[in-house]
């Protein structure tokens, strides 16, 4: 049964998993995980993958289970390398109050600059090595310096192959089915299943926009779907029309649209995984190149939509459509 708080208002803060093993995902990660909570010890960990997938709730919980003193870190807002250096020092360089180990919870540690504050957190992991342990939340791993992923083992929140997705799909089905009961809230189990199909694998933003719908309705139906802006195959098909229509007025449209409710990194992949059904085969090598540039571009980038565009318009250039 899903772990409830019930003095949170908010849904997914109220269910978030205390314990390892009732978090929303598949056996492998969690595998992972057990096996540190069953040596009582881990190495600084590189948790990677796309946003609202379960990173931060695994390392909270296996810092929990394992009663370690922690300090949690937003790096996109404290990225000021000062005031990190002040705060971890200050942090690993004391003892814990049961004599164990520290750990440092860096989330969305690929908003650090790579110039100055990543070296320094390297720097931080070596000097504090035998009392502290450093956890790195981020979305996209080539934001990070090697020097930090060479010191950290990578645990990769992308499923691995048909089968896992599968797997960690029925488990998420599971997880916010149990939500609804427990909240009290009717739902049509098929329009669960293609919301989670739609959101996939962004539970968080599920459970958001399940609970503002059922704030509003008392219950979860076929329509939710129609009124969640996540993206779905219907509506990636259209984009694909654009493209081979090589109409930039539709395709600007369609961006305008959809893109400011998904990351980027998690709509090329969607376009990969669905080009074999809108893209000529002797396409497919130039399509995974334009997608590989524009993804890692899509880390640096200042403006999401321009470089997305960007994108299409080559697209548009250079593939040939079914």
């Amino acid at each position: 049964m899903t772990d409830t708080r019930s003095d949170y208002g908010i849904w997914v803060e109220r269910h978030r998993p205390q314990r390892l093993e009732t978090a929303a995902l598949p056996s492998r990660i969690k595998k992972a995980f057990q096996g540190f909570l069953d040596k009582g010890d881990f190495p600084n960990l590189l948790l990677t993958g796309p946003a609202g997938c379960g990173k931060t709730t695994m390392a909270k919980a296996l810092c929990r289970q394992l009663d370690l003193d922690v300090l949690v870190i937003n790096a996109s807002e404290e990225r000021n390398i000062d005031v990190l250096r002040t705060t971890i020092k200050g942090f690993a360089s004391t003892m814990s109050f049961g004599g164990g180990l520290k750990v440092v919870i860096l989330d969305e540690a690929d908003g650090l600059n790579p110039q100055t504050t990543q070296p320094a957190l390297r720097a931080f992991i070596e000097e504090f090595a035998g009392s502290c342990r450093f956890i790195l939340t981020a979305n996209y791993k080539n934001r990070l310096i090697e020097p930090l992923h060479s010191r950290m083992t990578n645990i990769d929140f992308y499923p691995k192959g048909k089968e896992e997705k599968a797997e960690w799909m029925f488990t998420i089905y599971t997880v916010v089915t149990d939500l609804l009961k427990n909240e009290g809230i009717p739902d049509d189990g098929k329009a669960v299943a293609k919301a989670v199909n739609k959101y996939f694998p962004d539970i968080r933003k599920l459970i958001n926009d399940l609970q503002t719908y059922a704030s509003t309705y008392g219950k979860v139906d076929a329509a939710f779907l129609n009124e969640s802006p996540a993206l779905n195959e219907e509506v990636l098909k259209t984009l694909y029309a654009a493209l081979a229509a090589k109409s930039f007025q539709k395709t600007r449209v369609w961006v305008a649209e959809n893109l400011p409710n998904l990351e980027q990194h998690r709509l090329f992949r969607l376009i990969f995984d669905a080009s074999d059904a809108h893209v000529e085969p002797d396409s497919m090598p130039t399509l995974i190149y334009l997608l590989g540039k524009y993804s890692h571009m899509a880390a640096f980038s200042q403006d999401a939509e321009i470089n997305f565009m960007s994108f299409c318009v080559e697209a548009m250039a250079e593939i040939k459509f079914k």
